[in-house]
């Protein structure tokens, strides 16, 4: 089990996160803007965060290198719908997710990257994915579309 930090500024996606990432057995911290990412940051042992590149009116890219300069050197992997991937080469992320997202694709890149990073990791403890598929598979085809532009829904 790994603690994880998401930072993004929708709170739908923040609950999605929390509640793929809790069923793949993760103590999950969240938070909507910079301030309180920062805040927990600096108040929380936290083995992943995983940013969102578009936090309101601030860049991820920003809050990043923010984590960094204040001492954060633990793992840290980009999501977002506008070129995660790309952006996580730029900075030296440690991976990336693009949304919309398959909750067993989310699971298998977190695991991936904690995986390389755990010392003695030890490969028959479950992984993340594995849990996903004992609930049944329910989260599986769950997909979500992101709203651009505020407005009616």
């Amino acid at each position: 089990m790994a603690r994880i930090l998401v930072v993004d500024d929708e709170e739908n996606i923040l609950q999605l996160l929390r509640t793929i990432l809790q069923i793949g057995g993760h103590d999950v911290l969240s938070a909507v803007n910079q301030a309180d990412g920062f805040d927990l940051l600096r108040r929380e042992s936290v083995d992943l965060l995983l940013l969102d590149l578009r936090i309101g009116e601030f860049d991820g890219r920003d809050f990043f290198h923010g984590a960094r300069a204040n001492g954060y050197m633990g793992r840290i992997v980009i999501i977002s719908a506008f070129g995660a991937v790309r952006a996580a080469r730029e900075l030296g992320a440690d991976g990336a997710i693009e949304k919309p997202f398959d909750p067993a694709d989310l699971m298998d890149e977190i695991e991936r990257i904690l995986a390389l990073h755990r010392p003695g990791a030890n490969e028959s403890s479950e992984p993340g994915t594995a849990a996903l598929h004992r609930l049944g598979g329910w989260l599986a085809p769950i997909r979500f579309r992101v709203r651009l532009s505020p407005g009616p829904a």
